[in-house]
């Protein structure tokens, strides 16, 4: 009995004992499972970093070459795009360019014929205009011919007549109510003017001389036609001239500016210019006694009517006005 309890108290013991090892086998056999999993995990994403590794480089070199012909592309396009631009205002520049002879040496019947409609109808409704206001035919024409070179010029850049005169009856009205342009009095014009003026006082003074003085007026070259002549022109050119120099100091004392020419030397100048035409006026009475001769007095008033007639129309041909003595 007491070996049969013996050999009972023993069999659970290595019962405990067997179970106990078999748990310990069983954690062994986990825990080498669980290390595999985990060696198998890390070769895994050590293998799926070197595949994405892989992709990239391979999605590198793929795109490489895409975006290289994406560049290529572009740049191709920028170029033809520029091409055009330059094409495009190669054209416009030409379209713009005045094309055929030039307006200003063709002749009316050639610019007509080059009308448009459109201006044709505006020149055909200028003249009736004309002719409306009391233009003849030939004088309607005529005013119309004055613009046909700028009328057409315009033309041939794409612009009508409406567009650089407006209405037809905006222009004629314009034309025919224009002011007059103010006429520009040259230097040579009003020095002309003065001597006529002057040989006309001076040839009165020597006629009176000549017909009231009881000396004999014959051997006074003072009074002499070269004489005369000369000192109408000189003194006609220096008024002008000193005319000119006073007009200039007023007109920049009341600018509030330096003048160009000050007053004293205008003064002085002019002084020295009148003993130097005196001087001249002896020296040419002295050397050409024969040009110098000394008319009647009733000539000299003859020459001074005359001046006078010369001076009118002088002044009727070149639109002179202004305040002189007469």
């Amino acid at each position: 009995m007491k070996a049969n309890e013996e050999n009972n108290q023993q069999t659970p013991a290595t019962d405990d004992t067997k179970a106990t090892g078999a748990v310990d086998q069983d954690q062994k056999k986990v825990a080498t499972s669980v290390t595999s999993t985990s060696a198998k995990a890390e070769d895994t994403e050590v293998a799926t970093s070197a595949d994405q590794d892989k992709n990239s480089a391979a999605a590198d070199d793929a795109t490489a070459p895409a975006e290289t012909a994406t560049d290529a592309k572009n740049d191709d396009n920028t170029s033809r795009n520029q091409a055009a631009s330059a094409k495009q205002a190669k054209v416009r520049s030409e379209r713009r360019r005045p094309q055929g002879p030039d307006p200003e040496e063709m002749s009316p019947a050639e610019l007509r014929a080059e009308l448009t409609n459109k201006n044709d109808d505006y020149v055909f409704k200028m003249h009736k205009l004309f002719v409306d206001a009391g233009y003849t035919e030939a004088d309607a024409d005529k005013k119309i011919d004055e613009f046909l070179p700028e009328i057409v010029a315009a033309q041939r850049i794409g612009k009508p007549a409406a567009q650089i005169y407006g209405a037809p009856t905006v222009k004629v009205d314009h034309i025919i109510h224009a002011p007059a342009k103010p006429i520009e009095i040259k230097y040579w014009m009003r020095s002309v003017d003065w001597s006529l003026l002057y040989f006309v006082i001076l040839a009165v003074v020597f006629g009176v001389m000549g017909l009231f003085t009881k000396t004999n007026a014959a051997n006074n070259s003072s009074s002499g036609f070269l004489t005369l002549l000369t000192m109408s022109l000189a003194f006609g050119f220096l008024l002008t001239w000193f005319t000119d120099g006073m007009a200039e100091s007023q007109a920049a004392k009341k600018a509030g500016r330096k003048p160009s020419r000050p007053l004293w030397r205008t003064i002085l100048i002019s002084v020295v210019a009148v003993f130097a035409v005196m001087t001249l006026i002896s020296f040419l009475s002295v050397l050409l006694p024969g040009l110098n001769i000394v008319l009647p007095g009733w000539a000299y008033l003859l020459l001074a009517a005359a001046a006078y007639g010369l001076r009118y129309l002088f002044r009727r041909h070149y639109h002179i006005k202004g305040n002189t003595m007469f």
